[in-house]
């Protein structure tokens, strides 16, 4: 009896000794240790366990690194952005926000940015429910007043976008086209004139024109100084 006791401890305690290890093994990964493997004493059942738990919790760490890596580029890149960008989550609230969007509008890094009150910093009314249902918005030569010295012009594109699966978020891209405005109103501004320096010259070549060319007995002097007319304005667009 004593015999069998002393070897029913023993094998209990083989037994269960491992089963303790990998209990603690999982509690290690829930708990976000993803490096710690078990040591392999037997090449049973509860052997092949442990070797399966090892390459679980390899297979694990990889997937996160490349995980992690892929989350690090794609943020390097986004911050590279000279146009800011925020992604918002289901609920409005900020996932991700870049050093173009933060300098642009003047935001403080570790800001609470909430998905209402960026849109109304852009001076934009529109909510989550709006552009659900829209998918996208695109605003153009949306004016900013009050933030930074000088007012400055921005185009603006909310997208709706999908993570998690099926959860909803928001994406907002904000590029400042204030350099550009002032160059298309820079430009406009250039037809104008031009074309009104234009206009006044052709108009008295076409006048002086026409009126020598209705006339077949003008005098000689009076067709010269119409011809003058037309050399002088001719000179002048030229």
């Amino acid at each position: 009896l004593v015999i069998a006791v002393l070897l029913s401890f023993f094998l209990a305690r083989a037994i269960t000794s491992p089963i303790l290890s990998l209990t603690k093994g999982t509690r290690k990964i829930a708990s976000g240790d993803y490096s710690h493997r078990l040591e392999t004493s037997s090449r049973d059942e509860i052997g092949t366990l442990t070797e399966n738990f090892n390459t679980m919790a390899q297979v694990i760490e990889n997937t996160l690194d490349a995980v992690s890596g892929e989350k690090d580029k794609l943020s390097k890149i986004i911050g590279c952005l000279r146009d800011g960008v925020a992604a918002f989550d289901k609920n409005g609230d900020l996932m991700f926000i870049n050093s173009a969007a933060l300098g642009m509008l003047g935001i403080e890094k570790n800001a609470n940015i909430k998905f209402g009150w960026f849109a109304a910093l852009l001076g934009v009314s529109v909510t989550t429910s709006e552009l659900s249902e829209a998918r996208s918005l695109s605003i153009s030569e949306q004016r900013i007043t009050g933030i930074r010295k000088g007012d400055f012009i921005v185009d603006i594109d909310f997208v709706t976008f999908t993570y998690d699966g099926t959860e909803p978020g928001y994406i907002a891209v904000v590029q400042d086209v204030t350099e550009k405005s002032l160059l298309e109103k820079s430009r406009r501004e250039f037809i104008a004139n031009v074309s009104h320096e234009l206009r006044t010259p052709l108009t008295s070549i076409k006048g002086a024109t026409e009126t020598v060319l209705s006339d077949d007995d003008m005098p000689l002097s009076f067709r010269k100084k119409f011809l003058g007319i037309v050399i002088n304005e001719s000179d002048r667009m030229t």
